[in-house]
Order: structure tokens, then C-alpha cells, then sequence
């Protein structure tokens, strides 16, 4: 599954993890800079990092900061991150989730109004990223729900073929912005092959 882990790992992730976080409000760059802290090292505590993660969340929300912007996006996906590589597979499950159902319903509700600023195309972008982890979370062996793992990659790989079929019927738009390339589709196809055939070789051994 080598190509879904390259595509979890966009651009915002890595900023998110690396760079300064020049793009927040100092009070929401204060909480990060803690949480962070927290996140690695002889300083790991995912109780406290989590916790300074939320109050950043809230802070930018309550600062009026766009949920679905990148730099908000990473901060959740870094909490997903920090579950997983402690092994709490379960509760990154459950962020991603919710970012999922919290995706769905803008693209749902506010898409439409967005096609010519590059918002469409970046939230519709970072469904499919959501997808790919949850599909190879759920395969994990921690997890072992390839049932779901499968179904969250097959509803990745339809929402990006749908995409590319709607710009390759009716063109580009002024503004859209990009679309996964050629390699990321590649990606795409080959972790739905590789769930489909961990999942057949489980169900052959039980």
C-alpha cells in the first residue's frame, strides 16, 4: 500500500509537522507550539498534546479561522497521526471519521459555491486523502476491518474518477485548480488491488 501512505502525506502534513506556523493567530501558534511538545520525545504525553491540539482548534474557530482550510485540516490530521504511531488506532479512526462526515457535508452544502476560488477542488482533494488513511487504518492488523478498509478505498477511488471524468467531459474551470495527477491515481488504484487481495486471503485462511 505504498501509494496510499505517499499520498497521506501531503503538502499541509508535512508544513503542519516541519515548518513555523507563521499562516495561524500567535494564541492558536502558542497552543501548537505545546502540543508539539508533547507529541515527541522525552516529552511524549498524547493526553497532553491532544489537549493543547483541541484548545488550538477551538481557538482558531473562535478566531474565525475556514475549518476546512489547509492549516486546519493538518492540525487534524496531525492528531490522527499522534494516535497512530502511539497505537491508538482506534481513536485516529474515529478523527478521520469525523473529518470524513464534516468533509461530505460541505461538499454537500457549500461545493457548489466554490468552484472557481480552487476551495472545491482542494476539500474534494482532501476526501479522497481522508479515504486512503482510514481504508489502510482499517487494514490494519490492529484493526482487521478490511471490509471497511476496502469500502472507504472504493469510495476514494469513485470520488477521484468521477472528478476527472466531470474535467475531462466538461473541461476546467477558470480557477479550479489541479486534480490528483496521473501517479496519485496510480496510488489510488493500487491500494484498492492490495485491500482487495489481503482481504480474499483472509477470508481463504478463516
Amino acid at each position: 500500500m505504498s501509494g496510499i501512505i505517499v499520498l497521506y502525506i501531503p503538502w499541509y502534513y508535512r508544513n503542519i509537522i516541519i515548518k513555523p506556523y507563521h499562516n495561524f493567530p500567535e494564541p492558536v501558534a502558542k497552543k501548537l507550539r505545546r502540543a508539539l511538545f508533547y507529541s515527541r520525545g522525552k516529552h511524549l504525553d498524547i493526553r497532553e498534546a491532544n489537549k493543547h491540539f483541541r484548545q488550538a482548534l477551538g481557538l482558531a474557530d473562535e478566531l474565525g479561522m475556514d475549518p476546512f482550510s489547509d492549516e486546519i485540516m493538518g492540525v487534524k490530521y496531525t492528531i490522527a497521526a499522534l494516535f497512530e504511531e502511539a497505537g491508538y488506532y482506534s481513536l485516529a479512526i474515529d478523527v478521520l471519521e469525523i473529518m470524513r462526515a464534516d468533509t461530505q457535508k460541505w461538499i454537500d452544502d457549500f461545493s457548489d459555491r466554490h468552484w472557481n476560488n480552487g476551495n472545491r477542488s482542494r476539500v474534494k482533494k482532501n476526501m479522497v486523502q481522508i479515504l486512503l488513511k482510514l481504508g489502510q487504518l482499517y487494514d490494519t492488523r490492529y484493526v482487521n476491518e478490511p471490509e471497511n478498509g476496502e469500502k472507504r478505498l472504493v469510495e476514494a477511488v469513485e470520488s477521484a474518477l468521477s472528478e476527472k471524468q466531470r474535467r475531462e467531459r466538461d473541461g476546467v474551470k477558470t480557477g479550479e485548480g489541479p486534480w490528483l495527477s496521473d501517479d496519485e491515481m496510480g496510488g489510488l488504484l493500487e491500494g484498492v488491488q492490495s485491500l482487495h487481495h489481503s482481504t480474499h486471503s483472509r477470508h481463504v485462511l478463516t
